[in-house]
């Protein structure tokens, strides 16, 4: 979708539109290999709900930023910002979920959270991916395809709130130390 609208919305070409997405890869590699695992010891099972509502932030931030400004730089801070966000959520979520699995069954436990990962990432991409498409109506002009960006953009952070309500159902006490 932000493709999209960086190039029909805001008139980026191929090549500009896809560097845009660098702080993006940027914040989530420093999400998984610094913030993630550098705060899950302190924070439990906290630190999901601390990713996703920087990633609501971020993904705000962008939508924001396309349906105003159009700002390139402002739109790159606030990529970064998500993908700190889905690097701080992402890294830690394994451990996080398997902590409290019997190593008896940690491949199949392993397996089954691999498992519903993708599911939940193809089910999450085609829904708000539809949702995008049918907003945008086949709009070829760029207020219509950056408004079609606002409600997939919601329908994210509200996923993204449901994950941090959800992250509450783990245990507080993650790791054994027995």
């Amino acid at each position: 979708m932000l493709t999209l609208v960086l190039q029909v919305g805001l008139g980026l070409d191929p090549l500009s539109a896809g560097l845009l997405h660098i702080p993006f890869a940027v914040g989530v590699g420093l999400g998984i290999s610094l913030l993630g695992r550098r705060i899950l010891p302190r924070l439990g099972r906290s630190v999901l709900a601390v990713g996703s509502g920087a990633m609501a932030l971020g993904v705000a931030g962008v939508t924001v930023t396309v349906a105003t400004s159009g700002s390139v730089p402002l739109i790159g801070v606030a990529l970064l910002i998500a993908g700190l966000g889905m690097g701080t959520c992402a890294g830690p979520l394994s451990p996080i979920a398997l902590a409290r699995v019997d190593t008896r069954h940690a491949g199949a436990a392993g397996g089954a959270l691999k498992t519903v990962q993708q599911l939940g990432n193809a089910g999450g991409a085609a829904t708000v991916g539809t949702l995008f498409l049918v907003m945008a109506g086949g709009a070829t002009s760029a207020p219509e395809t950056r408004a079609a960006l606002i409600p997939a953009a919601i329908s994210i952070c509200l996923l993204l709130f449901c994950v941090a309500v959800l992250s509450r159902r783990f245990p507080q006490r993650l790791f054994d130390t027995d």
